[in-house]
């Protein structure tokens, strides 16, 4: 962890979504896989890896926009074991509703965090998703916090590509220096900060193999840990106040539905990421 990363003073930050505000700092290929295996399911991983792509693919041509989250999760559960060979409705749920289940409940960890952050900083979304990342946004009850939401499939663009970083950052009215990106991911978040001149954290997955993309770079491995970064620079000193907070602004096809927070959260009981087929681009 490198808490004493020093950057310029910012007035946004910028986050993924899978990986980083569901999870700390592993994303859903990886996430999944042990749930497999703890049902029972006998693959190895590249197996594994292999169904898990042909569901992604699936459900990227889809296009979500209203499907909410625990569906989400269920139509990729129900869509790699139809592609392994293995399906039974009650294996799927059941793996569904513990990656559900493990997803909330970071999710609502984070809130506080992001409740904080609102108070001094544009807050928005950067994902590779399926379409629904608004809905997902107000399922969860992210919504009050953010200024922007970009969902790759919606913005027509996926990181590590400029243009949809672009796009969160007209949304917010900040320069790049300006923006502070966390992510997960080095090849999509980090690189893809990186190239666009912002400061980035790393949300770092404790067994992580990947090796940071340069030196000027925050790790944490909570976002929690986020505050602890800010507060030790100039970032979280500065003394200008946040901005006149913007509408939430979204792709002109991504408005949230007007309905009380968590409304439409599914009961406990009960990533994603669109891309073309560049494999691997589309896991945060």
């Amino acid at each position: 962890m490198n808490h004493f990363y020093k950057i310029p003073p910012v007035r946004s930050i910028l986050f993924d979504f899978g990986g980083t505000l569901d999870s700390d700092g592993i994303a859903w290929k990886e996430r999944f896989f042990p749930i497999y295996r703890s049902q029972g399911v006998p693959w190895s991983f590249p197996e594994f890896e292999r169904y898990f792509y042909v569901s992604d693919d699936a459900i990227a041509e889809k296009k979500l926009k209203r499907v909410g989250y625990f569906k989400t999760v269920q139509m990729q559960v129900d869509l790699v074991l139809k592609a392994g060979g293995s399906y039974r409705k009650s294996l799927a749920h059941a793996i569904a509703e513990k990656f559900y289940k493990d997803s909330l409940k970071t999710i609502r960890r984070n809130i506080p965090l992001l409740r904080r952050l609102n108070r001094n900083y544009r807050l928005g979304i950067v994902s590779n998703f399926y379409g629904n990342m608004p809905v997902i946004c107000q399922e969860a009850g992210l919504r009050p916090f953010l200024d922007v939401v970009a969902d790759s499939a919606l913005v027509g663009q996926i990181k590590p590509d400029p243009k949809i970083f672009r796009f969160a950052l007209e949304k917010v009215g900040c320069d790049p220096e300006q923006t502070l990106f966390v992510g997960d991911s080095v090849s999509r978040d980090m690189q893809g900060a990186k190239s666009m001149g912002m400061p980035h954290v790393w949300l770092q997955a404790p067994d992580s193999k990947w090796k940071p993309c340069c030196e000027k770079e925050g790790r944490i491995q909570m976002l929690t840990e986020l505050e602890m970064i800010l507060s030790k620079n100039s970032l979280g000193s500065h003394s200008e106040a946040k901005p006149k907070p913007l509408s939430l602004q979204l792709h002109k096809e991504a408005a949230f539905p007007r309905r009380k927070l968590g409304q439409n959260l599914l009961p406990l009981k009960s990533s994603r990421f669109f891309v073309p087929a560049s494999r691997g681009l589309r896991m945060t």
